[in-house]
């Protein structure tokens, strides 16, 4: 398991004063990463800062360019979209492609975005991102 070790920024805050915010999300999101088939974690707060971001090998580290940039555009189309059809609030947002399912949860003030191969059970992802978005919501102030 390879994990991000670039520059990231912005606020946030763990439970225990003395623990990284890195530190903190990598222990959060351990039960995402443990599913077989997660190739990349990310977390980004509303302002496009991105908090954490993991990768499974480097090969994932070469291919995967998305930013917190990228989810912050791409929930603003989301969101014109809930808007017009006065859905309610953005719970989740799930990408389906030939080989990849990618999944945007709400996570708080931030966005935890995973990306994982198609074969992962759906419901087993929805149930981890859930409960990790829940810890990381606690973090993002």
């Amino acid at each position: 398991m390879a994990s991000f070790r670039g520059e990231l920024w912005g606020l946030a805050t763990t439970p225990t004063p003395d623990t990284s915010i890195e530190a903190a999300m990598e222990e959060a999101t351990r039960g995402l990463m443990e599913i077989p088939g997660v190739s990349f974690i990310m977390v980004v707060g509303h302002g496009g800062s991105e908090f954490f971001k993991w990768y499974r090998t480097g090969l994932d580290r070469a291919r995967m360019r998305v930013g917190g940039g990228d989810v912050i555009g791409l929930m603003g189309q989301a969101g014109l979209m809930l808007d017009k059809t006065s859905s309610g609030l953005l719970d989740s947002l799930v990408l389906r492609t030939d080989r990849s399912t990618i999944l945007v949860q709400a996570a708080g003030r931030g966005y935890l975005v995973v990306v994982a191969d198609k074969s992962v059970s759906l419901a087993i992802l929805f149930m981890r991102a859930r409960a990790v978005a829940n810890d990381i919501s606690k973090m993002l102030r």
